[in-house]
């Protein structure tokens, strides 16, 4: 969906917002949200902004999705100006771009790697919230020295996006006014919304106070593994810090003795041209195997580096390496794809 027939969706509708979810945890589902909650939602961000008439937002995300429907929302109700364009991770590379400020972006981590990259060249950007993905640590380290005002934002489509924000480098998530928060007897996090049921997420949660909290990772995703539960979205946090070459992923596999083991699919970027060079997609490393020793020489390297800052539970039993992560529409790792491949 672009821009145009969205706003024309919104204009000509009935007061509600219909979305799709990600389905990176299973199947894409049709959302059908109130005026009233898609409203609020709305000026709960532009309050925290300062989002006014004045203000320009800019959208490289796809309209289907509740992120950029969002961004049209805040646009349509405050009177700013909304410019958009086709989703990619190289977004406002094209020499035809609006180069006036930016007041508010909405990106996923994807992009903002080439965003940090290429900051000299585009257009001032006064605040960018992003959404759709965990941010490596590498990616946090590099936008902090930026100086960019980037924020990293915790919602879903139920909630008409974000419920939440944190400052990129920052530890706790804050909710928006209007929100409350609270843990269910699993610990995943529950969350109040005016004009919506309670939902109770599977995410795995931490709280500090009623307005604050971190997530550890997803209930569904928990790899039993010896006995001890892993999340891996917190061992691909850790391991963002060292394999920083690589993009990757971490998922499980049966093992008759652990229950399950760990396993790292890694995909080469641009950067590790040695790893392109020598063919090593579609092959993999699992200890004690002889293999390929340029494939050996790899993987032993990765996991010794990996065993050099995660607890022994976590290290990744396993090296696979892929040509890419598979990832939904919006950036997220697909996790069903990835355990199934």
């Amino acid at each position: 969906m672009t821009q145009e027939e969205f706003l024309k969706e919104w204009n000509e509708g009935n007061g509600s917002l219909t979305a799709h979810t990600s389905g990176s945890t299973g199947t894409p589902k049709r959302i059908v949200l109130p005026e009233s909650v898609v409203l609020a939602s709305a000026r709960r961000t532009n309050a925290f902004f300062g989002i006014t008439t004045g203000s320009r937002l800019h959208v490289p995300l796809d309209f289907d999705y509740i992120a950029a429907k969002m961004m049209g929302v805040r646009a349509a109700i405050s009177g700013a100006t909304l410019t958009s364009e086709t989703p990619s991770n190289r977004p406002m590379s094209n020499p035809e771009t609006d180069r006036s400020v930016i007041d508010l972006l909405a990106v996923v981590p994807s992009q903002m790697e080439y965003i940090i990259d290429n900051i000299e060249s585009l257009p001032d950007i006064k605040a960018v919230i992003i959404g759709g993905g965990i941010i490596s640590d590498h990616l946090k380290e590099k936008i902090i020295r930026s100086g960019l005002n980037a924020w990293e934002t915790y919602g879903m489509t139920e909630t008409a996006s974000h419920i939440a924000l944190r400052r990129v480098g920052g530890e706790w998530f804050e909710t928006l006014d209007g929100i409350e928060i609270s843990l269910t007897p699993e610990g995943c996090l529950r969350i109040r919304v005016e004009n919506i049921q309670d939902l109770e997420t599977n995410d795995l949660a931490e709280l500090k106070d009623s307005r604050h909290f971190r997530i550890i990772g997803r209930a569904d995703n928990v790899i039993n593994t010896g006995g001890k539960k892993v999340a891996p979205e917190e061992v691909e946090r850790k391991l963002s810090t060292i394999w920083n070459d690589f993009d990757f992923a971490i998922t499980s596999a049966p093992d008759d003795k652990w229950g399950e083991r760990i396993v790292a699919v890694v995909a080469p970027t641009p950067t590790s041209a040695s790893v392109e060079a020598n063919g090593y997609s579609g092959k993999y490393f699992t200890d004690g195997e002889s293999v390929k020793p340029s494939i050996e020489d790899l993987a032993r390297s990765l996991i010794s580096e990996a065993k050099s800052i995660l607890p022994s539970h976590m290290v990744p039993k396993e090296i696979r390496f892929t040509d890419n992560i598979p990832r939904t529409a919006n950036g997220k790792i697909d996790r069903r794809a990835l355990k199934k491949n």
